[in-house]
């Protein structure tokens, strides 16, 4: 693919029309990008999309969300924020450095993949549901947060594989709740205060090469199955 727009140095993108769509490749070699979506109709990388940079900030304050079906791959600092709709990540994710991405619009919903290393990783939902679904990865290779605030709950369908500490916080409503599989090398913190206590499925897999720690102090408990 042909690169629609090449750079050296800061670059900024900033739509106030309807929606900002990227379907070509975007690539900054020696610097950040700031992307920034005001539109009602979100910021959305399709899957044949690309944004390689050196420096990532990403925001959506749109109403249908940020949506990444295509591929971005960051070395440095990765910031993506979504402020309205939901933050989809149907693509990939991929950071060599420390990555944040967070949701303060109606849901997280990871579908793909998010790969991190030689960093921290932090996930962080304020609304609706974190859901880590059948087919979603979220990886990295050092320290990773996964909190949910949202009263859907953090449900854990996917797989986690971590190489340095893991803290999973959830205070939503619906609990936190694993039936796929979350890894570490380092120790493995979940804690929840959310109504519908930790659920661990038959199917769920909770592995850890050091400590693992399980936390509850809603009066739905720990359910092992």
């Amino acid at each position: 693919m042909a690169e629609k727009a090449a750079n050296k140095g800061e670059a900024e993108i900033t739509n106030n029309g309807n929606a900002l769509n990227i379907s070509g490749k975007i690539v900054n070699a020696d610097g950040s990008i700031t992307i920034l979506n005001e539109g009602d109709g979100g910021l959305n990388l399709a899957d044949i999309g690309i944004i390689e940079t050196e420096g990532l900030e990403m925001i959506n304050n749109g109403e249908a969300g940020l949506n990444i079906d295509g591929t971005i791959t960051n070395v440095g600092t990765a910031t993506i924020s979504n402020n309205a709709g939901t933050l989809l990540v149907n693509g990939t994710v991929n950071n060599d450095g420390n990555a944040t991405l967070t949701n303060d619009g109606d849901n997280f919903t990871v579908n793909g993949t998010i790969t991190n290393k030689n960093g921290t990783l932090a996930l962080l939902n304020e609304n609706g549901a974190l859901d880590i679904n059948t087919t979603g990865k979220v990886s990295n290779t050092g320290n990773t947060t996964i909190t949910n605030n949202g009263v859907d709950g953090l449900n854990i369908h996917g797989t986690v594989n971590n190489g340095g500490k893991l803290d999973i916080t959830n205070t939503g409503i619906a609990g936190l709740n694993i039936d796929g599989t979350v890894t570490s090398t380092g120790d493995i913190t979940a804690t929840n205060s959310g109504e519908e206590g930790v659920n661990l499925a038959s199917a769920g897999r909770v592995n850890g090469e050091n400590n693992i720690t399980i936390r509850n102090t809603a009066k739905g408990g720990v359910n092992v199955k």
